[in-house]
This record gives C-alpha cells, sequence and structure tokens, in this order.
C-alpha cells in the first residue's frame, strides 16, 4: 500500500478549541492533562504510551471526499452557503488528501494514549 505520513501543514484557519483545560474533542491531546486526570482519580503508578498507526480512511481521494461531505457535520457546515464556497471547500479536502493517497488506499496516521495505573 503506498501510504504516506500525516504531516502537519500550516492551516490558513485554525478552530478555536477554547482555553486550556476546556472540555471538548481535543481536551486529552496533552499526556500531561490525562496523566493528572488520572492521578485525580485516585489511581498511582502512571504510564501513558502515545500510540500512533496509519489508518486506511477510503480507497481513493474521491471516496475519502464523498464521505466526508456526506456526514451530518459537514452538512450542517454547508447549509445555506454560496455554491462556489462549497466547491472550494470540497476541493481543498481533495487537494488535502491527494499527498496521502496510494495506489488502492487513502491512509493517515491516528493516535491515542495507551495508559495504565495502578489502585
Amino acid at each position: 500500500m503506498g501510504r504516506r505520513r500525516l504531516r502537519r501543514r500550516p492551516s490558513r484557519r485554525v478552530p478555536n478549541l477554547g482555553p486550556p483545560g476546556t472540555p471538548g474533542p481535543f481536551a486529552f491531546a496533552d499526556g500531561n492533562r490525562l496523566e493528572r486526570a488520572i492521578h485525580a482519580g485516585g489511581f498511582r503508578d502512571v504510564t501513558i504510551e502515545a500510540i500512533i498507526r496509519p489508518i486506511p480512511i477510503g480507497n481513493d481521494v474521491d471516496d475519502v471526499t464523498d464521505f466526508i461531505t456526506s456526514l451530518p457535520e459537514s452538512q450542517r457546515l454547508f447549509a445555506g452557503k454560496p455554491e462556489e464556497n462549497v466547491a472550494a471547500a470540497v476541493d481543498a479536502l481533495r487537494e488535502g488528501f491527494a499527498p496521502y493517497a496510494g495506489p488502492d488506499v487513502v491512509a493517515i496516521d491516528e493516535s491515542a494514549w495507551l495508559a495504565a495505573a495502578r489502585r
């Protein structure tokens, strides 16, 4: 499979994730915060390991783009927007995922924390 690692590229728009320490989908992106939460739960001997693995997200760029644009979240973002803006967003998705497309898969890295602790 022709996989390429996802590289951080500067974004023209950065979403507002709220102030540090607030709840949300990226609340535990900081491993130190996760460790503090586990300790606060009464656990000790905490170990945290970052797990990063490639994950296939589609057969080709069109497959990935079709999936993302079909999501309810995407539909809400696109609702009522000018057609040229939606088309530009879809083109940007295609362009953004193109470097991660191999002959039979589009794969990007996913990450998670593997945490262990004792009571």
